[in-house]
């Protein structure tokens, strides 16, 4: 597998606060992207973010990419992630609000929307990733 970096890497962050009554929605991502020479997605992780962490991250970077795909970024090849930063509040942030940060950062990345892109549906309280 070829994962040289062929393009500019573009940092940006993603930030969610919400409060629903009693219910908090908090999670912050940073992260630097760059294109690599081959297909798929490889997610690399700064010492400093938390491992609880990492399995939210990364499905949602890749359910983010398999919805927007490289012909529709001008892309040759796939992506490199390198995640600096996950910042979160334990009794706030769960799995799946790491998933949606992650995948809306994506999003934002490549200034995209997408009907089946994950939502935030706080009067539902929940995430929803659309097949």
């Amino acid at each position: 597998m070829d994962t040289a970096r062929v393009a500019n890497p573009t940092t940006e962050s993603f930030e969610l606060v919400h409060q629903v009554g009693k219910a908090g929605y908090f999670i912050r991502i940073g992260a630097t992207v760059c294109e690599r020479r081959d297909d798929g997605v490889s997610v690399t992780f700064s010492a400093t973010v938390d491992s609880t962490t990492r399995a939210g991250v990364v499905f949602g970077i890749e359910f983010a990419w398999e919805r927007i795909g490289r012909e529709s970024t001008k892309l040759r090849g796939g992506l490199i992630v390198d995640v600096t930063s996950v910042e979160s509040v334990p009794i706030d942030t769960t799995l799946p609000i790491v998933a949606y940060g992650a995948s809306q950062l994506i999003f934002k990345i490549f200034d995209r929307r997408n009907q089946r892109a994950a939502r935030f549906e706080p009067e539902r309280t929940g995430f929803f990733f659309p097949r």
